[in-house]
Parts: structure tokens; C-alpha cells; sequence
């Protein structure tokens, strides 16, 4: 008895040729065909086969499948398709399971629009031509598209299906990103809680204690289809993780930049992702509104690579000194290293080379430091350095600029004075000639010379202006960092916002004899 599967597949390149009027290579019209076909043979329809969606290079579609599996079993004999294409347009699996298991199976294929037929054995090369067309095609086809794709993204056009949280695709343009007022207000403080020392354990706690969902969570709510492949195989919480804070931090398109062509596919038969070098991505810089600006950006950036303890797994903030300090002797890190007091009510911590730490014993800076004696001289070192800038520099600074200014205001009031005697010299010059006390050519020649000084004194008066503003700007800056720093003045404790803003880098120098060694600080003021 002759029992046929009916195999239907409709892939979104399908869709996207297919015109309103065409309905060809619709479902419906190939499982109207080919049931036709199994009613005018007599044939018993086991069942259809449908996957909808899917690429005919694609193995993994599920009907496919269960087909498979219930040609295996010998439940079905014969294997029904519009076409070889609608089977598949892999050569692989076109020799794999049409010239050989479908063989061994005892499996009849029939395709009817291109007379595929097993039972014909001079039917074989017209089959094997098929399916190296069809596989030609789908090759042709993947490079179009990459081409096309690199094209847009060199043009600095967005190409992705879905926007980056803190943005949405323009309704306008699909190829451009507009900022989600929604979620960009709380990328920016992921940012700014990060940049002031909180560690990405301490930035989940607060998003999920304040019930804000996270991206994934967000773009289901908004009737997304967006699925995140790098979740975990639990079900979506909606919770905010580590991985994702990091994945934020780390994403160019918050300063307005696309970074695209980040990752490829093997091949169009093998759609395993492949990571491309950072400097092959195709970036177009200021392609859309920034959710935070490059300083913020780039502040970030520096920290995420200096950072190399993340902080207390009790308090969740970065330690004040995390990344900043060095041994002066080989300028590797100095590793923290945490411990209690005999009673454990007192936690302490101790710096020491990284050498040490691994075992190589290659730097004579062995010997560990405490960390609260260090932190007390750097805080000693921060105090004498914001009095002496408070206390003589910008002093001396403001009154130097002050004397500037007014010297250079007063050379403006006096061209002012020398602009309008001439202008007044060229008016009664006027009045003479209409009086007929000097002639037209005299006339000509006076105002011309008059003419000719004031427009080399409004040239002179530009460049006083010029200067006034550079000094101006100079002494805004002067006591606008007089201010800050005065807000620093007398501290009694680090934190990573202070360390952040005074300190670049701290060596620790070998140990001497007598007990001491060198620290020495660069300094970002």
C-alpha cells in the first residue's frame, strides 16, 4: 500500500519574492498540488509536512525531521514534494538521504514541477544538476546579501533587528536609532553609578531592587519578538545579571557610534557565529544622539580595563585604590590580600607585588604594605596638595589673570575713544565740503586715511576681544577647580570617587633597611 508524506516548506526569502498575485509557493497552494497529485494516483496521504520559516539549506526544521524519522520506521514509502528545492537546496543532504537512506529505507522521492523520481534510475543526473543548482543558488544568493549588508553598514546605516536598549529603530528610517526616553535615562546611570566606583554587582542589586526590567524583559513587554540567545536555559526572569551591566558598559553605540559586523557566519550552510577583530568592525562614528558623552565613554572604558579587583563581595563597591597601585620596581600590580584580626570583629588588607603572588620571586619588592598605612599617607599627600593649589596657585593664578584683564578692557575703552574721534573727524570733513572749504579730492583724501586707521583699530579691538575671552575662560576654569578642590580640602577618608579624580597611578618602591620606602604618586590635577 502506498503511503505518502507530503513535505511543504515556505522560507521568508520566499515570502519576500512573492508577489500579492503569485501564490505559487504558498502552503496553501503546495499542499493543494500535491494532494491533488496523491488523489488522481490513489494514494494514501500518511500526513503533511509542514515548516514554514525556514531556509531549505537549513537540516535542523522540525517537520523535516519527524519526516525522517517516520521514513526510518518505514511508515511512510513515499516522500512527496513541489519541488527538490522544497526538500532541500543542500547537495549533502540531497546525496544523503534521496540517493542513499531513502534507498536503504525502501522511500520513494517524487518532486512533480522538475520530474524528480527515484523510481527512474536515467532520473539521477537531472537530480544531482538540481541539486547543485539549487545549492549554486543559495551560495550566490548568501554573497549578494553580505554585500549588500556591508554596503549599508559602510554607509552608516543600522542593519540589526533589534536597537540596543536605551534606543529604538526611527519609524521613520529603520536604518537609523532614535534614544528610548524609557530605558536611555537608566543606561546613562548605569554609567555614572559605575564611573563614581560601584561595582556591577552593587548596580543589579539596585535595578532589580527598584523593579526596573531588564532589556530582554523590557522588549517582551513592548510585543518584541526578540529572543536573547546568550540567556541562560532557565526562563527569563526579567532580572538584571552581571553579564548584562558588562555587555552595556562595554557597547560603543551609547556615544553614538555603530559598530558593526561583529560577528559572521561560517558559511551560509553553517550558521555557527564566528567573532570578527574589534579592528575589522565596520564603525560610523556619530551615526545617532548619544546616550552619554565620549569623556563619560572613555572614563568608563579606562576603568573597566584598571579595574583588576571588582570589589567586597560585602558592600559591592570597588575597593578606593582598585587598579591604581604598582610596584615601582617591575610595574606590575600590587595584588590586595584580605585578612582579620585574631577576635575576626576587624577586617584588614595588605598590598604586595604580583611576582609574589605567583610564585616567580623575580622582584625584590617582596615585602607587603599595609594598606591602611598607605591609604593614610596618600590622604595626607591629597590634603597638602589641595592647599598648596588652593592656597598659592589659584590665588596667584586669579590675580595674574585679573591684572590681564583689566589691562586688556582698558585698551578696548581706549580704541573705543580713538574709533569715535575719527568717525567725528569724518563727519566735519563732510560738512567742509558741502561748505565748499575743501575740495571733493581733499574730501576723498582725509576720509580715506580717517577709513583706513579705524578699520586697523577694529582689527586691534577683535584681538583684545579675542584675549578678553581666553582670559575669561582661563579664570572660570581657575576657580571653578579652586572650588572643586576646595571641596576636598581636610579629608579624613578615601573613597573612589576622590582617588578617581587626584590619582593616576601609585608605585610603592622596594623596602630599605631602616623600614621605609618610596611611594610616589602621579597625579591627574
Amino acid at each position: 500500500m502506498i503511503s505518502v508524506a507530503i513535505y511543504v516548506r515556505l522560507s521568508d526569502e520566499d515570502r519576500n519574492k512573492r508577489f500579492r498575485t503569485d501564490e505559487s509557493e504558498s502552503i496553501q497552494n503546495q499542499r493543494s498540488l500535491l494532494t491533488e497529485y496523491c488523489r488522481e494516483h490513489n494514494w494514501n496521504i500518511y500526513d503533511v509536512y509542514c515548516d514554514e520559516n525556514y531556509s531549505g539549506t537549513d537540516f535542523d526544521r522540525p517537520d523535516f525531521q519527524r519526516m525522517l524519522k517516520d521514513c526510518e520506521k518505514g511508515i511512510v514509502n513515499v516522500v512527496l514534494c513541489k519541488s527538490q528545492s522544497r526538500f532541500s537546496r543542500d547537495l549533502g543532504v540531497i546525496e544523503e538521504y534521496i540517493h542513499n537512506k531513502f534507498i536503504e529505507w525502501g522511500v520513494r522521492f517524487i518532486s512533480i514541477v522538475d520530474h524528480a523520481d527515484t523510481d527512474d534510475a536515467y532520473n539521477k543526473r537531472a537530480r544531482q544538476i538540481n541539486g547543485l543548482n539549487n545549492e549554486w543558488y543559495c551560495e550566490d544568493t548568501s554573497l549578494n546579501v553580505r554585500r549588500i549588508l556591508r554596503h549599508k553598514r559602510e554607509n552608516g546605516q543600522f542593519t540589526g533587528s533589534f536597537a540596543a536598549y536605551g534606543y529604538l529603530v526611527d519609524p521613520q528610517d529603520k536604518h537609523h536609532l532614535i534614544i528610548d526616553p524609557e530605558t536611555a535615562p537608566v543606561v546613562k546611570d548605569i554609567f555614572m553609578r559605575y564611573l563614581s566606583g560601584q561595582s556591577y554587582k552593587k548596580i543589579v542589586a539596585e535595578l532589580n531592587n527598584k523593579g526596573i526590567p531588564n532589556p530582554t524583559e523590557y522588549k517582551h513587554r513592548h510585543d518584541s519578538n526578540y529572543v536573547n540567545k546568550n540567556a541562560d536555559a532557565s526562563p527569563d526572569t526579567g532580572l538584571w545579571t552581571l553579564s548584562t551591566i558588562a555587555s552595556i558598559l562595554h557597547n560603543e553605540v551609547y556615544m553614538g557610534t555603530l559598530a558593526q559586523g561583529r560577528t559572521h557566519f561560517v558559511s551560509y550552510k553553517n550558521h555557527h557565529r564566528l567573532k570578527v577583530p574589534k579592528d575589522e568592525w565596520i564603525r560610523t562614528f556619530n551615526a545617532h544622539e548619544a546616550v552619554v558623552d565620549n569623556a563619560t565613554w572613555y572614563a568608563v572604558q579606562e576603568l573597566l580595563k584598571s579595574r583588576t579587583h571588582r570589589g567586597s563581595c560585602v558592600t559591592g563597591e570597588a575597593p578606593a585604590l582598585s587598579g591604581k597601585v604598582k610596584c615601582a620596581v617591575c610595574g606590575r600590580p600590587m595584588k590586595r590580600n584580605t585578612y582579620f584580626n585574631k577576635q575576626h570583629t576587624k577586617r584588614y588588607y595588605n598590598l604586595r607585588c604580583a611576582s609574589f603572588h605567583k610564585g616567580t620571586d623575580c622582584c625584590p619588592n617582596c615585602s607587603a604594605i599595609s594598606g591602611l598605612e598607605l591609604e593614610q599617607q596618600i590622604i595626607e599627600a591629597i590634603n597638602a596638595h589641595v592647599a598648596e593649589y588652593c592656597d598659592m596657585d589659584s590665588l596667584v593664578l586669579t590675580e595674574r589673570v585679573m591684572g590681564q584683564l583689566e589691562n586688556a578692557r582698558k585698551i578696548v575703552s581706549d580704541i573705543d575713544e580713538r574709533i569715535e574721534k575719527r568717525q567725528k573727524f569724518i563727519s566735519r570733513t563732510y560738512e567742509d565740503r558741502l561748505e565748499g572749504r575743501i575740495t571733493p579730492e581733499e574730501y576723498e583724501l582725509y576720509t580715506a586715511k580717517f577709513r583706513s586707521e579705524i578699520d586697523k583699530l577694529k582689527e586691534e579691538k577683535e584681538k583684545q576681544k579675542a584675549h578678553i575671552d581666553t582670559l575669561n575662560t582661563s579664570l572660570m576654569t581657575t576657580e571653578s577647580k579652586a572650588v572643586k578642590l576646595a571641596g576636598f580640602c581636610n579629608i579624613d577618608k578615601l573613597d573612589f570617587e576622590i582617588v578617581n579624580e587626584f590619582i593616576s597611578n601609585v608605585y610603592i618602591g622596594a623596602k630599605e633597611p631602616d623600614g621605609t620606602r618610596e611611594i610616589k604618586i602621579d597625579w591627574n590635577i
